[in-house]
């Protein structure tokens, strides 16, 4: 297995090659949402990490949407982990925790309060979990 190396990045200096880790894992929706949504979420500031290999290839993913609650009389600032993503070459515990860990630490160290995410599988619950993140309840989703 190679080494990878975790870092903050701006997206969009590799929007392309997180569009090809995105598309060539199965999730073709991504480049669009990217579009979308990214522009956005950076602009108020979020934040994305990446692994990278030794060649410089982006090889995982994981972004930060920041958002602020209202939580009584006072305001709580919160993040929403998002687009976690590792190619299959390297879909182990090890590098996905490593990714996931540096943004839970990066985001507490920048005054984040709270941080939550939806985990859509069990391999990216046990992830989670290894970041110190826990679960505190059921999402449910409505639609109209």
């Amino acid at each position: 297995m190679m080494s990878l190396t975790v870092r903050r990045v701006d997206p969009f200096t590799v929007g392309n090659q997180l569009t090809t880790l995105f598309v060539d894992n199965e999730r073709p929706e991504f480049p669009d949402w990217f579009d979308r949504a990214y522009p956005l979420a950076m602009r108020d500031g979020g934040s994305t990490w990446v692994s990278v290999d030794s060649e410089g290839r982006v090889v995982g993913h994981m972004s930060a949407f920041r958002a602020t609650f209202w939580l009584g009389d006072g305001i709580v600032r919160g993040a929403l982990l998002c687009n976690l993503m590792t190619d299959k070459a390297h879909r182990t515990f090890f590098p996905t925790a490593a990714l996931i860990k540096q943004a839970v630490r990066d985001l507490r160290d920048s005054g984040v309060e709270f941080i939550y995410t939806n985990p859509i599988n069990k391999g990216s619950i046990v992830v989670m979990r290894a970041a110190g993140l826990m679960k505190i309840g059921e999402l449910g989703r409505y639609m109209l």
